[in-house]
C-alpha cells in the first residue's frame, strides 16, 4: 500500500462508512422484525421465553437472507464467491479488465511470416 498518498485514507475512509451502513441497516432489520415477531406471539399467548427464542431465529433467517439478496446484487463481496484469480489463468487468456471487448491475439493461429511469428511466440508463448 502506498503511504505517500491520500488514497488509503479514503479507501479505509469508505470501507468503515459502507461497514457501518451494513451494520445498522442489519441491526435495525433485525430489530424491527424480532420485535414484531416476538411482539406477535406473545399476543397469541406463547410463553416469553419460546416467543423471544422463535423472534430470534426468524431474524437470524433473515439477516441471512438479506444477505442473499445483497451478495447476489454484489457477488464480488465475498472472497468465495470470487472467481478464479487471474494470475492462476494462462498468459494467453489474461486480459485488462477494460479492454475484454477487444480481441485476444493470442487465441488466434499464428502468423504465417516469421518475425511475426517470433513476435508472437514471445508474447504468447
Amino acid at each position: 500500500m502506498n503511504h505517500d498518498s491520500v488514497a488509503p485514507v479514503l479507501v479505509w475512509g469508505m470501507f468503515v462508512v459502507f461497514a457501518a451502513i451494513g451494520f445498522l441497516a442489519g441491526a435495525a432489520t433485525a430489530g424491527a422484525v424480532g420485535s414484531a415477531v416476538e411482539w406477535g406471539l406473545r399476543r397469541l399467548g406463547v410463553w416469553p421465553v419460546a416467543a423471544v427464542l422463535m423472534a430470534l431465529m426468524v431474524a437470524g433467517v433473515v439477516l441471512w437472507e438479506m444477505s442473499g439478496l445483497v451478495q447476489d446484487r454484489y457477488p464480488g463481496l465475498r472472497a468465495s464467491r470470487v472467481a478464479k484469480s487471474v494470475i492462476d489463468q494462462p498468459a494467453a487468456l489474461r486480459l485488462p479488465a477494460d479492454k475484454s471487448a477487444e480481441q485476444n491475439p493470442c487465441l488466434a493461429a499464428p502468423p504465417a511470416e516469421e518475425s511475426a511469428r517470433a513476435s508472437w511466440a514471445a508474447e504468447c508463448g
